[in-house]
């Protein structure tokens, strides 16, 4: 799995729901990926929207509450 896939299986399983953080984290297990801060936090963020964003999107939220622009990517 990719991040990114995971993503959209998460939005479409939520409809447009925020994921809980131990809903975050379980779908991170299941792709065999660590559970980081930041990977929740694109996670709950992406699982909100209704339509792609772009990374400069993402880190505008993201930065501002501490997350690195290289660690979002």
């Amino acid at each position: 799995y990719s991040l990114c896939s995971i993503a959209v299986s998460a939005k479409e399983r939520t409809s447009k729901t925020l994921l809980t953080v131990e809903a975050a984290r379980e779908l991170l297990r299941k792709a065999k990926l660590r559970s980081t801060p930041s990977r929740l936090a694109v996670l709950e963020h992406l699982s909100g929207l209704d339509r792609p964003i772009s990374h400069a999107e993402l880190s505008d939220v993201l930065v501002p509450q501490g997350f690195d622009k290289s660690t979002i990517y």
